[in-house]
């Protein structure tokens, strides 16, 4: 349970890059480090560390060329120093193995890790815009939305508007209109109605 299964492909990937314990930072420095540890194994195997001209040699050349630049060659070639130094051989004819200070293949894995950042941000820049674009779109279709309720709202007030008795902000002036001509008819009424009664007194008066 507290184990990680790993996938295959995981485990294909750290075997690319690790190569007996040591962890490279490419599979290119991990080919390099076989080749070298190959090499290795092939000169322990043929060579006598006993013939000192043989191993003087073969260190020299090794030290001018810069063969090995992996942990296996320079382990080696610090194994053969040691070996030449018990024999009394000291420098110039042992110069230093030359390390390099900055690996090219960790200058590449810089560039790879830089490369990689750019494309995230790139895929961040690429998703923001895509978001903001989604949400412009569900904007503009809410806005769309009101705008039709509003003309819905409208015309249903207008048609209540033209169906309605009471008097409205549509129909107000109408209204007053009819009022004041059913006012008018009805003082007509009453003075027309005085007229008649003053009449039918003037005339009881007279008899």
């Amino acid at each position: 349970m507290g184990d990680e299964i790993k996938t295959p492909e995981v485990q294909e990937e750290e075997l690319n890059t690790v190569v007996d314990g040591f962890l490279f930072l490419s599979d290119e420095d991990a080919q390099a480090a076989r080749t070298e540890k190959k090499q290795v194994e092939y000169l322990m195997e043929h060579m006598d560390l006993e013939n000192v001209a043989q191993s003087l040699t073969l260190y020299q050349k090794a030290v001018e060329a810069e063969t090995f630049h992996t942990p296996f060659g320079l382990f080696f070639m610090h194994r053969l120093r040691g070996e030449l130094q018990k024999r009394n051989i000291q420098e110039p004819a042992l110069p230093p193995v030359k390390v390099r200070s900055v690996p090219a293949s960790k200058e590449k894995a810089t560039e790879e890790v830089r490369e990689r950042i750019r494309r995230n941000e790139e895929e961040a820049a690429e998703r923001k815009a895509r978001e903001n674009r989604e949400n412009h779109r569900y904007l503009f279709s809410v806005s769309v939305l009101m705008n039709v309720l509003l003309v819905i709202v409208v015309l249903v007030m207008f048609w209540i508007a033209k169906t309605t008795d009471h008097p409205n902000i549509i129909n107000y002036e109408n209204a007053i209109t009819n009022k004041y001509a059913t006012w008018e008819q009805e003082l007509t009424e009453r003075e027309k109605a005085v007229r008649e009664k003053e009449r039918e007194l003037h005339i009881s008066t007279e008899e």
